[in-house]
């Protein structure tokens, strides 16, 4: 399924909200939507859209109740490994920091921490050799990440 790297929104009627990731090697892609119509997905496979492979580039769409869509970009270094359970931990931070900053004006933010907890939870995980994402040992930066990355909005 080559090029999962869009821009996109929620089919839903009102606020709506979606997020894909790109990287240079193949993987899944999922949404998840919540009560409110919101959805949230991830996707690995940008082979086809000339993706570098040393960055994940993560795209957030936000569509506000008059049909505005604002968008917005996240480029994070990918961390040379392939781990099981990153399209589950995204998905799940996702729908954690959408239902903390529900504000469409938000969304940057969201998409900030989701990238900082992944960053910090598969830089863990790569320091104690592991294949399976380090999750109880990471808590503290699920909880509360540390931002060093920003999103950048772009123009629609």
């Amino acid at each position: 399924a080559g090029g999962k790297q869009r821009l996109d929104q929620s089919g839903a009627s009102g606020e709506g909200s979606a997020v894909h990731a790109g990287g240079g090697g193949a993987g899944s892609s999922g949404v998840v939507e919540g009560q409110d119509g919101a959805g949230a997905g991830c996707g690995a496979d940008g082979s086809s859209r000339g993706l570098q492979a040393d960055t994940i580039t993560m795209l957030a769409s936000r569509c506000d109740a008059s049909g505005t869509v604002s968008q917005w970009v996240l480029h994070l270094p990918r961390i040379p490994h392939d781990y099981t359970g990153t399209g589950d931990l995204t998905s799940a931070l996702l729908l954690a920091w959408l239902r903390r900053l529900p504000e469409v004006e938000q969304m940057a933010l969201v998409l900030e921490k989701v990238g900082a907890t992944l960053q910090a939870v598969l830089t863990r995980t790569l320091q104690m050799d592991r294949s399976e994402i380090c999750l109880v040992q990471s808590r503290e930066q699920i909880l509360e990440p540390t931002v060093t990355i920003r999103a950048q909005r772009l123009s629609c």
